[in-house]
């Protein structure tokens, strides 16, 4: 397959991505292959989001705005909707995309042609040249190891969907879903999933806005994690082992509850808020089953503690990880 014949739609939600945007797109426009479309589509920005998205518009040809409700979800799904692309890829506003990233999904594409998906990873975490191949048998195995490295994998930009898996797959993005709702996207997606490309490319670069949901201390945030947690465990496809799976992730985003909200700096109470977190149904039963000698040695000190319900060491063993946070390179 040459690179004329592998055309990419790039779908962009743009809510309030006035700062972003442009950088974003710039992202696009610098590809070392020409053969895409750029679909940024704004929804309910109160910015100039769409102002400076219109003239993005104008100034090329290859992109285009669109508009939908607001929220993330309905942005992508009118997003595919309106892909003229044979494959697609998700990028956020406020993140870029490396020179070579649509090139080297057009290489795996050659190489691999009956693939639904291929995965990649950002500058910081890619490792190249590692792939491995899942056909539809093998595709909870995929699952789980996408369940049990979250961080790594379940989010849906940093890869490539054929347009027509993701149409007829019937799996949409949830609007109700305020938390997680690329991760629930994925794990339904991979259940229909017929042939998988894990690779650990780096090819995308993620922004850590600190004004986001969990980053930037929001309220009510342990309430959206059970929703969406609960929503997405009746949802898991295959057997046991992916619902094995499922508690490893679910601890995961106990983790990070923990450590970005309910013992965030100057929280109230924190030991108070994060007994009532722990009280939680879908957390109660993850620490109750997974089998704590799974996970690495600062996980399953803090997962220990969590589910002996020691919240003073509790507390101690989560400023320690976010005294790691702030000093990690």
């Amino acid at each position: 397959m040459e690179h004329s014949a592998f055309r990419l739609s790039v779908i962009v939600p743009a809510h309030n991505a006035a700062a972003f945007l442009e950088r974003c797109a710039d992202s696009v426009r610098a590809q070392t292959m020409p053969d895409w479309e750029l679909l940024i589509v704004e929804n309910g920005s109160t910015d100039d989001t769409r102002q400076i998205a219109a003239r993005l518009e104008q100034e090329d040809p290859r992109i285009r705005l669109l508009t939908s409700e607001k929220g993330v979800s309905h942005a992508r799904n009118e997003g595919v909707r309106c892909a003229t692309g044979e494959y697609i890829t998700f990028l956020d506003a406020d993140d870029w995309l490396l020179p070579d990233a649509f090139a080297f999904f057009a290489a795996m594409v050659r190489e691999h042609p009956a693939c639904d998906m291929v995965t990649a990873t950002t500058d910081r975490l890619g490792r190249e040249g590692e792939v491995t191949v899942y056909e539809q048998a093998d595709m909870e195995a995929a699952l789980c190891r996408f369940l049990q490295q979250p961080t790594a994998y379940l989010t849906v930009w940093g890869k490539l969907y054929r347009t027509a898996f993701l149409r007829d797959s019937g799996v949409s993005f949830d609007p109700r879903l305020t938390h997680a709702e690329d991760s629930d996207y994925l794990i339904r997606l991979l259940g229909g999933c017929r042939q998988l490309v894990v690779t650990a490319q780096p090819l995308y670069h993620y922004y850590i806005n600190p004004t986001s949901a969990v980053h930037g201390g929001q309220s009510g945030l342990e309430e959206k994690y059970r929703v969406s947690l609960e929503t997405t465990a009746d949802r898991v496809p295959f057997g046991a082992a992916a619902r094995r799976a499922y508690d490893y992730y679910v601890l995961d985003n106990l983790l990070v509850l923990l450590v970005h909200d309910t013992f965030r700096p100057g929280r109230h109470a924190p030991r108070r808020q994060a007994a009532a977190v722990l009280d939680i149904p879908v957390f109660r039963r993850a620490l109750e089953r997974a089998d704590l000698s799974c996970v690495g040695t600062v996980k399953r000190v803090v997962f220990t503690l969590a589910k002996k319900r020691m919240l003073l060491p509790l507390e101690w063993a989560i400023r320690v990880r976010q005294w790691q946070n702030r000093h990690r390179k």
